[in-house]
């Protein structure tokens, strides 16, 4: 009775003996051994159950009865018995490797750091204690010790699967394509059906190029295993990228089947476009800041069909205020109206059939506060070429190593005669500032700049009085965009789905160019590229050059 490849087998018959009691303890325990055989995982707990009734001092029983307990999805009473079975029996590594994999499960992740490590100590042979410990740390962003556990795991069992396919899980949080597809086809030699390889396969793919090699991939998950959600998920994404939109957003819809997404309870039915005459639609925020500024345009075309309210991350609350279509915007977390329907924000595009010709693309649809306009206009000095700068997305996303870029990057603009740099960066990132090469000089605006509880208030009023905003793919990129003010995004070589391919341009800010690492990690070839487009395409308003 396999588990999968991450988790040890039920053990055969350990003598229990030691009388009558012992004697029927062993009775009860081949009888949970039988129905875990036939998949009758129910009736194998209530017989091991039995066994420990007869015989507490079974420590076989219990890791048999937490791998019963797995099967039934009752993670905490796995834990349970797993742990008991390794009080019983300190060096049952098998025990600590399973209590390790019900932990990862559950997100506990260095509960179950310990439990592997515990594994190994007590059995430095024992693979799956090792491959196991990978992914863990690959969880917790230590990828490169990742990748040499996994390799030790390779070591000790080259036949198998999930050694491989943890090896190509770390190399491919470095970003090392190459390495990557190679441990996850070494994988699928060993198991041809092994959906989660072929899965990783595919991203693998995505980040050599390999578009059609990638879909494939990810097609062959899904055969598979035909709720393979991450399979289905990224297919969408690298749908969208490629401008198939109609299957990417019924492709994307799988998002809620993965762990990282967590749905909303509740009652009311999820809107699929229907008119509701005088009933509420509330539509919610699911995601970051820069995808609810992206996708709350949507609002205005759901109002022509419902009364809408629109439940938004709380900073966001007063910047979306005067959204049109939309009748009230609440925060995240506070008391919801009554609604008949509700629908997350990027489902909407599906809905309402979004192409390429289609995307509601009428600009501005926000707008900064005026008297924001007024005072922020005073205080910047007037003259030269004015930029709004912003460097550093929110590390703990997770590709935020690859949308960000050190704000000396910048540099090829500061260099351009008649340019001024003004900082828009807040928080996170604020600290280069200190440390500027020579003769870059970037503006900052002071500490009461959106020093308030509500976000962007400021950025969106000294944007208006900007000649260009430049920046990374962060959500004051994005509030440019809404603001219909001319922006220019640099983008990584794997940059998000909504950038697409290729295209310097983008259906959904038609004032933003986009400028690509044509080289992963180049930055500085990028902004050197705009330095070039500054000085070709602005000399009517830089009389210097």
């Amino acid at each position: 009775d396999s588990l999968g490849a991450r988790f040890s087998c039920p053990e055969t018959l350990r003598s229990a003996r030691d009388g009558n009691r012992g004697s029927d303890a062993a009775v009860y325990f081949s009888r949970g051994l039988l129905a875990a055989k036939q998949g009758r995982a129910a009736d194998a707990a209530t017989a091991y159950r039995g066994a420990l009734a007869l015989k507490p001092d079974y420590p076989t029983a219990y890791f048999n009865l937490g791998n019963a307990f797995v099967r039934l999805e009752r993670l905490d009473l796995a834990v349970a018995a797993y742990g008991r079975a390794v009080v019983l029996h300190s060096a049952y590594a098998d025990a600590c490797c399973n209590l390790g994999n019900v932990l990862m499960r559950q997100e506990r992740l260095d509960a179950a750091v310990q439990a592997f490590r515990r594994a190994m100590v007590l059995d430095p042979a024992i693979a799956a204690a090792w491959c196991n410990l990978s992914s863990a740390l690959s969880e917790q962003g230590s990828s490169s010790l990742a990748i040499t556990i996994a390799r030790r795991a390779v070591a000790i069992n080259p036949a198998l699967t999930q050694a491989h396919y943890s090896l190509g899980q770390g190399l491919m949080k470095l970003d090392r394509h190459d390495e990557a597809a190679a441990a996850c086809r070494r994988a699928i030699v060993l198991e041809p059906d092994c959906a989660d390889a072929w899965s990783n396969l595919g991203l693998a793919q995505e980040g050599q190029g390999w578009f059609d090699e990638a879909f494939t991939g990810y097609g062959r998950a899904a055969s598979v295993e035909a709720n393979h959600a991450l399979a289905h998920f990224n297919r969408g994404m690298l749908q969208l990228r490629r401008g198939h939109w109609a299957d990417g957003w019924a492709e994307y819809e799988w998002r809620w089947r993965r762990k990282e997404m967590l749905s909303r309870d509740l009652p009311q039915p999820l809107w699929q476009g229907e008119t509701l005459d005088d009933g509420v639609l509330l539509l919610h925020a699911e995601q970051g800041l820069g995808d609810t500024i992206h996708f709350c345009r949507y609002a205005a075309l759901a109002a022509k069909r419902a009364r809408v309210v629109l439940e938004v991350q709380r900073p966001l609350v007063r910047l979306l205020s005067g959204l049109a279509g939309v009748e009230r915007v609440i925060a995240a977390g506070d008391p919801l109206p009554e609604f008949a329907a509700h629908c997350p924000l990027l489902s909407l595009p599906r809905i309402f059939g979004t192409t390429l010709d289609t995307v509601p693309g009428a600009l501005p649809y926000l707008a900064a506060e005026p008297d924001r306009i007024g005072a922020w206009r005073e205080r910047l000095l007037a003259g030269d070429f004015r930029i709004g700068v912003v460097w550093q997305g929110r590390p703990s996303y997770r590709w935020d190593h690859l949308r960000s870029a050190p704000l000396a990057a910048f540099a090829p603009l500061a260099a351009v005669p008649g340019v001024r740099l003004i900082s828009l960066q807040k928080g996170h990132g604020v600290e280069q500032l200190d440390g500027l090469p020579a003769g870059m000089a970037v503006e900052v605006l002071g500490d009461d700049f959106d020093a308030g509880s509500d976000a962007f208030l400021d950025a969106a009023a000294v944007m208006m009085s900007l000649d260009l905003v430049v920046g990374v793919d962060t959500a004051l990129l994005h509030l440019a965009g809404a603001l219909g003010r001319p922006a220019w995004l640099a983008l990584a070589t794997r940059s998000h789905w909504a950038w697409m391919l290729e295209r310097n341009d983008t259906p959904w800010y038609p004032t933003m160019r986009l400028f690509r690492q044509t080289m992963h990690g180049d930055w500085e070839a990028v902004f050197e590229r705009m330095a070039e487009e500054l000085q070709v395409n602005c000399r009517a308003v830089l009389p210097s050059i």
